[in-house]
């Protein structure tokens, strides 16, 4: 038993510190029409799940191929010993034309709606004021929760592809059924920082923050009116969160178009204004 642990661990710390083919995927993660993905290793078992959590020892075993015919995440996991060594998601857009960017968010659905645990829902502890507001909901709270991060970009190619924390930003709107996202990139789950210009009008190639905003008081209206008042105040010469309008899947089901915008901190300040 002390043997196989110790080759596992082995095994985790060459695969996690190389670039290699220890897994072989057909394609990578992208646009396409329907297809039939195949995925190989010559290390060991290949295994997979599709529902947002991470690849384990008792996942589903991989069987040569798989038809893609609707837009998912597929997390893979090369398992040797009985122990996953090494793993890799890919998110597959599938007939779904966009003229944004897209951002993929994959985590196991307790991390969203489990009583107990859950980020987005109201939990076992929340009471109702004399407002009508859930107090003490698991949203209000500075929960995080780890989750994978996958940016397509407008030529629908793989941009940005890392572990990160996922929270529920804003204020009132926690409340609201639909709740601006915030993803944070942390060392602790991978990469320190996420690296891509994002933003057109920023040379910032650099974040460790970013929202997903609903667009706040406007969710179920314009969906545009919060950006067009920042745009708009360019002209006064003063300081602005900037945007990207993205088209949202969680756990591959579609969300909406959702505004991917700066968060305002010493992030900010820090690699915008050095």
């Amino acid at each position: 038993m002390k043997y196989s642990c110790f080759i596992a661990i082995l095994f985790s710390i060459f695969f996690s510190h190389s670039q290699n083919d220890s897994i072989v995927i057909s394609q990578s993660s992208g646009s396409y029409e329907a297809f039939i993905l195949r995925a190989s290793s010559n290390y060991g078992q290949l295994v997979y799940e599709t529902d947002g959590t991470e690849p384990n020892k008792y996942s589903t075993e991989w069987k040569d191929s798989l038809a893609v015919d609707k837009s998912k995440v597929i997390s893979f996991g090369l398992k040797i010993n009985d122990k996953v060594v090494y793993k890799k998601t890919c998110f597959y857009l599938i007939n779904f034309k966009s003229t944004f960017p897209v951002i993929s968010i994959s985590t196991p659905e307790s991390n969203l709606y489990d009583p107990r645990r859950g980020i987005y829902t109201k939990g076992q502890g929340a009471y109702q004021d004399s407002a009508g507001y859930w107090k003490n909901a698991n949203y209000n709270k500075k929960w995080e929760r780890k989750s994978r991060i996958i940016y397509l970009d407008l030529n629908g190619k793989e941009v940005i592809n890392q572990n990160a924390g996922l929270r529920i930003f804003g204020g009132m709107t926690r409340n609201a059924s639909e709740k601006s996202l915030r993803i944070v990139a942390r060392k602790t789950y991978g990469k320190a920082k996420f690296n891509y210009p994002f933003f057109k009008y920023r040379s910032n190639k650099k974040y460790k923050h970013l929202i997903l905003r609903n667009s706040g008081n406007d969710a179920y209206k314009t969906r545009f009116k919060d950006v067009l008042a920042t745009q708009l105040s360019k002209n006064l010469d003063i300081d602005i969160q900037e945007f990207q309008p993205v088209n949202l899947f969680i756990n591959g089901v579609f969300w909406g178009v959702y505004n991917l915008r700066e968060r305002i901190g010493q992030h900010y300040l820090k690699y915008n204004f050095n």
